[in-house]
């Protein structure tokens, strides 16, 4: 059975390929991101994703997908989007290894599920503290309007 570092050279191998077809994908779902990602940052975002997937197959290190996770949860990156890069790179191994003993395939699957579960933990902990922040933002805009009326009113 192979190693994830030998899926990591294999996937160095096709990363140009590969990061072009990521980049499509995230074209093609703009719309399921928030307005604040410009899709001229597509091509940046696939190859940040297949770096940080070349070094988890590498190394089996979490920290990379999962702060990679929340910076593009901050940037603004749909679940959606994540979810057909996940597909795609389901796509390469089963086309790549069709012919290869099902536990290469299985190895090759599994790495790439582990990836792909830390990235959507990290986007999820991205999110979280988007939210939180914006709803302290929003509290203190509140507080500050009733402070406003307040001192409207007593004038």
């Amino acid at each position: 059975m192979q190693k994830n570092g030998d899926f990591a050279r294999i996937v160095i191998q096709s990363q140009t390929e590969l990061s072009e077809r990521l980049s499509e994908l995230l074209l093609a779902g703009a719309f399921t991101n928030r307005h604040t990602l410009h899709p001229r940052r597509f091509p940046e975002i696939a190859e940040g994703i297949l770096h940080a997937y070349v070094e988890f197959l590498g190394s089996g290190s979490a920290a990379g997908a999962t702060e990679l996770g929340r910076a593009l949860a901050l940037e603004g990156l749909g679940i959606e989007s994540i979810e057909a890069m996940f597909g795609e790179l389901r796509r390469y191994w089963w086309e790549r290894d069709a012919q290869a003993p099902p536990e290469l395939l299985r190895a090759a699957l599994e790495g790439t599920e582990s990836f792909l579960f830390l990235l959507i933990g990290g986007m999820m902990q991205g999110r979280e503290s988007y939210i939180l922040a914006e709803q302290e933002r929003l509290r203190k805009a509140f507080d500050a309007a009733q402070a406003q009326g307040r001192d409207h009113r007593g004038a």
